[in-house]
């Protein structure tokens, strides 16, 4: 709620000084959520799981995540061989698409 009410005062303030014209004075780069932020945010959570509830959830853990790079794979296989088909330079088998996208 803090968090909240700071980031509320602080727009209110730079709209007031850029006058309405310039909300950019602050820019967000995903770049830096993404490789700097995000991964010790995640590093956290999974840190503070209690042993007790991983284990207890831990056949649901498994089962999102192997369902998750099944569909990620085949996704990226599908994609891959999409494109490369349709290109006469590219000649590429089966198993090196299915490998890629593994």
């Amino acid at each position: 709620m803090i968090a909240f009410c700071q980031g509320c005062l602080t727009g209110t303030i730079i709209l007031f000084i850029s006058k309405g014209k310039s909300s950019h004075i602050l820019r967000f780069s995903e770049e830096l959520f993404f490789i700097y932020l995000l991964p010790p945010i995640v590093f956290n959570a999974g840190f503070q799981v209690k042993k007790k509830q991983f284990f207890q959830n831990f056949l649901t853990i498994i089962l999102f995540g192997v369902i998750g790079v099944f569909i990620s794979s085949t996704i990226i296989t599908a994609g891959n061989a999409k494109s490369t088909s349709s290109t006469v330079l590219f000649l590429v088998s089966a198993l090196t698409t299915f490998l890629v996208g593994a």
